[in-house]
């Protein structure tokens, strides 16, 4: 999934199969710079530990 940004910050929801184990599963987001499509910030998170 991809969007493009014309603001400095925002937020996009990434809704999950309804069969997906969160046990097995990690969400990987990156932000690439427009143009050279160099990647500038990136994380992961497990969805085990964020479902609290």
């Amino acid at each position: 999934m991809s969007a493009p940004l014309d603001v400095e910050r925002g937020q996009m929801e990434v809704v999950p199969p309804p069969d997906l184990d969160p046990a097995q599963a990690t969400v990987i987001g990156h932000v690439q710079r427009e143009g050279d499509r160099a990647i500038v910030g990136a994380t992961a998170v497990d969805l085990a530990t964020a479902a609290g």
